[in-house]
């Protein structure tokens, strides 16, 4: 991937936009459960989402999912891990055992599926304090 400012984001309240994000030729496409998307509206974004990365032409752009931070963010693999996606935005990332749980879970779900590219995930650092463990 090279750098380029070319990245869209997409919260779940504007999904319908991304039918032709990939026509833009950005680098990659951010598909956003956490934030962007109210309480209510969490578990209907998944399956938004999961649609989305199962059936669009994302046009050669990275496939990007910010999860939900804790025990959602979790649940939200169920629906990303085995439909194409290629990073996983870990929001509030406070912790080397925050990203093993992760990283064992995409290998688990991988095992489960037939997914055969590799998952990254990219933990966000949202503290002060996670900036010190980090450091």
């Amino acid at each position: 991937m090279t750098l380029d400012p070319h990245v869209y984001t997409f919260p779940e309240i504007v999904l319908k936009l991304i039918l032709n994000a990939g026509l833009h030729k950005p680098n990659c496409l951010i598909l956003d459960l956490e934030e962007a998307v109210a309480p209510a509206k969490k578990v209907e974004a998944r399956f938004m989402v999961r649609n989305a990365l199962r059936s669009l032409n994302f046009y050669g752009a990275e496939r990007m999912v910010r999860i939900n931070q804790g025990d959602a963010g979790i649940s939200d693999f169920d629906f990303i891990i085995p439909n194409n996606v290629t990073l996983i935005l870990v929001p509030k990332c406070e912790s080397a055992e925050d990203l093993i749980l992760i990283e064992n879970k995409i290998a688990d779900l991988k095992k489960a599926n037939p997914v055969d590219h590799d998952i990254w995930p990219m933990q966000i650092i949202e503290s002060a304090s996670g900036v010190l463990i980090a450091y």
